[in-house]
């Protein structure tokens, strides 16, 4: 009696950039050309956990130089994580709300530590462009985000889970490559609004006995 329709993209409007136009508009908006860019994005409140991923970054920049973090989206606890990242200077990044299309093909990588979550839309987006993602194993992450293959799955709230998952991204670009393939693939098999509306479809049917008005 019951039916999940997932949520779906129109994948012709979320697609892989190439390397050369990553770097260019990485330029055009400020970023180094070596950055190694990971970002979040949503709303700035507290189940999202980002004074997490802000105690991971305070320690994964002494490792990783080149890494630049940007927080796209805005609330209630922006000045107090901005006091938080002081330390990462001009590493960290507060966009406030921005058009996701201009912003998460820069991406290398996607963060989303939430201690709750449904099915969001910055998780299916980052995957139609080949980003991987590392997230809380928590509400649809954990059905739409596939452990060590699209990226990867870490326990709510646990700092060094987060950083080390962060860590192994980082330090290989080949895996990071791996993975964004591997969610676009699993984007154009799960999350394509054209199989949605044929689930619909295949619903209404059904609840019609097959029959048409």
């Amino acid at each position: 009696r019951i039916s999940v329709i997932l949520n779906a993209l129109n994948l012709d409007q979320w697609r892989p950039i190439t390397a050369e136009e990553k770097r260019r508009r990485r330029l055009a908006a400020g970023l180094a050309d070596d950055a190694i860019v990971i970002g979040f994005a949503g709303r700035l409140v507290a189940l999202k956990r980002l004074d997490c991923l802000l105690a991971a970054a305070q320690r994964l920049v002494g490792r990783h130089p080149q890494l630049c973090f940007l927080m796209l989206g805005d609330g209630p606890l922006r000045s107090e994580l901005e006091r938080q990242a002081q330390s990462l200077g001009d590493r960290c990044r507060f966009l406030g709300w921005g058009n996701g299309s201009d912003w998460l093909p820069l991406f290398d990588m996607l963060v989303l530590p939430s201690e709750s979550e449904g099915l969001p839309y910055c998780v299916l987006e980052s995957m139609a462009l080949g980003i991987p993602v590392v997230a809380s194993a928590v509400g649809g992450m954990k059905e739409s985000v596939v452990d060590g293959q699209t990226g990867f799955l870490v326990p709510p709230g646990d700092e060094s889970a987060l950083q080390q998952a962060l860590d192994r991204l980082i330090g290989d670009s080949g895996m990071r490559s791996s993975m964004g393939l591997a969610g676009r693939a699993r984007a154009e098999s799960l999350y394509d609004v054209r199989a949605m509306a044929r689930r619909w479809e295949e619903l209404y049917t059904r609840l019609g006995d097959g029959k048409s008005s």
